[in-house]
């Protein structure tokens, strides 16, 4: 297993853990904020309108094609809290 970390903008690390041990690939991206009862709501939300869908796919419904063809993949959000931090994104 090999980890490497890039810095690929100001407070934007990419983590790549490369392996021949699985046949899929996992991708996950995260967002890291303070604790704060005023946003935490909102930032829950973030992933959850990122799922919905983009201009290139219009409804849940052309996303979810497109995962079917891409091999049954899947997308889900995320919200967690670490400490004092909310840790929210998709996987």
């Amino acid at each position: 297993m090999n980890i490497k970390s890039f810095d690929i903008a100001k407070d934007v690390t990419l983590h790549y853990i490369e392996t021949d041990k699985f046949k899929t690939n996992y991708f996950s991206f995260n967002f890291l904020a303070p604790l704060d009862k005023d946003t935490v709501h909102f930032n829950a939300m973030i992933p959850l309108i990122l799922m919905r869908a983009s201009q290139k796919y219009p409804s849940q419904a052309h996303i979810n094609k497109r995962l079917q063809y891409l091999y049954s993949g899947d997308i889900c959000a995320k919200n967690d809290a670490f400490g004092e931090y909310q840790i929210f994104g998709m996987k």
